[in-house]
């Protein structure tokens, strides 16, 4: 093994060797283009006896986190449940390791999926491999990515015993959960500085809450394209990052992927393929088997969730150098959007 490696990539390459029984060589290490802060992820080729393989490292990330906790034994849980006769195309996980021993902190490795994956800085609204397809195909892309995402809801969760992602402690309810999990984590996001367009619209969310709540199902958390890999054919080949997996409304997705677009077309068009809301909600609709209701509270409450995560992520990259923390954690896409929604 080459001495220019990372003493931790030595020493996971001399793990790989003690769980497989075979020589290992690293080959290459390298980071994924525009991987994003919730995890540290590498991309690791080695040779592991005759045969050359590329697999992916994740561990928590190192500094300031995303997420006040970092669940790497449910999320193993969850992608292990899904490669176990489910529709979904998830990638398989390798190894979990929950010792720090081997590489000084918890980690899992999993296979590399082959494909595109749409680019998220700058998003493919922007710029990149989405937006230089026909309309034609763009289109299929977007109900292709529609269609996986009704196969997460359709998940007979129960049957693969995924209750472990309900969370009790906030309440009885999926809505209750959501409220409780979020409001712990602004608090600790927010630092005793509060951003009044977050907090509005949390507020406004409590007070103008769904009555009537659809079956809990199977909720990705976090709903985007750019969190895909696609095939040739615009298939997907794999769905990525499941650390903000739930159970609740099949809309806390949709809501999420509609606050988002709505934050990135601020500043751009959207593509010629993408149809119209409400063609996007009526073909999601058919996939899912059901109509679906309170889209527009779901898409707010959707932006208090990505509020939520901006004000940390504006903390993160104020230690960066990328932003002035002060200045951007009030005043930055997010907020702008849930600003024109509050009116």
């Amino acid at each position: 093994m080459s001495a220019d490696f990372d003493p931790q990539i030595k020493k996971f390459g001399e793990w790989v060797a003690q769980q497989t029984d075979e020589a290992v060589e690293i080959k290459r290490v390298s980071a994924p283009e525009g991987g994003g802060l919730s995890h540290r992820t590498l991309i690791i080729d080695l040779r592991i006896g005759n045969t050359d393989e590329r697999l992916v490292l994740r561990m928590a990330p190192t500094g300031l986190p995303l997420f006040p906790k970092y669940d790497f034994a449910q999320q193993v849980k969850l992608l292990r449940a899904l490669r176990v006769d489910s529709t979904v195309p998830v990638v398989p996980v390798r190894y979990y390791e929950p010792s720090p021993e081997p590489i000084g902190e918890e980690f899992y490795v999993m296979d590399f999926a082959l494909g595109q994956i749409p680019p998220d800085n700058p998003g493919y609204q922007f710029d990149g491999w989405v937006k230089d397809l026909e309309p034609t195909k763009q289109n299929e892309l977007l109900n292709s990515s529609l269609e996986t995402m009704a196969r997460i809801h359709r998940v007979d969760w129960p049957a693969r015993d995924m209750s472990f992602l309900d969370r009790p402690q906030y309440g009885d309810n999926s809505l209750d959960q959501e409220f409780g999990f979020w409001r712990d984590y602004l608090d600790w996001a927010s630092d005793g500085s509060p951003v009044p367009a977050i907090e509005d619209a949390f507020v406004k969310c409590q007070q103008t809450r769904p009555t009537e709540l659809a079956d809990p199902v199977l909720v990705w958390g976090d709903a985007r394209w750019g969190n895909m890999v696609y095939n040739q054919q615009l298939g997907v080949q794999a769905v990525l990052d499941w650390e903000m997996a739930v159970l609740g409304p099949a809309e806390l997705d949709l809501g999420w992927y509609f606050f988002l677009e709505r934050t990135a077309l601020q500043y751009s068009e959207q593509l010629p393929g993408f149809s119209d809301r409400e063609t996007t909600i009526k073909t999601y609709e058919g996939y899912l088997g059901r109509s679906v209701s309170d889209i527009e509270w779901y898409e707010l409450w959707g932006g208090v969730r990505a509020g939520c995560i901006q004000i940390r992520l504006s903390r993160i990259l104020g230690e960066l150098g990328v932003v002035d923390d002060a200045n951007y954690r009030g005043r930055n896409p997010v907020t702008r959007a849930l600003r024109a929604i509050l009116g």
